[in-house]
């Protein structure tokens, strides 16, 4: 089952962690760790409630809850334009090849 398979991959990941940051001790590290570890959680919970008919049995409600995933949707790490060189959403290029400037 995928969701076993999902939780599995989480205990190797904490475990690796566990080592790595025992032997580096930068705040780097850790916070990176800590970012994938909780990445991991959110996308195992939406896997295993995107199957459920019924959606989240309980849907955050809390103001943090929202603006965490806010975070997650809307991150400043992602490309400007995630769809490559040539696309221009202002423009109704569906279906072409796009343009260059």
């Amino acid at each position: 089952m995928a969701a076993t398979d999902l939780t599995g991959i989480g205990s190797v990941l904490a475990a690796a962690n566990a080592a790595a940051a025992a032997a580096i001790k930068k705040v780097g590290y850790q916070f990176l760790s800590a970012q994938v570890a909780e990445f991991h959680l959110r996308f195992t919970q939406a896997l295993t409630t995107a199957g459920s008919p019924m959606g989240p049995p309980n849907p955050p409600t809390s103001r943090r809850c929202r603006s965490s995933s806010t975070r997650l949707a809307t991150s400043t790490d992602l490309p400007k334009r995630p769809w490559g060189p040539g696309f221009d959403p202002s423009r109704q290029n569906a279906g072409t090849a796009g343009h260059r400037r």
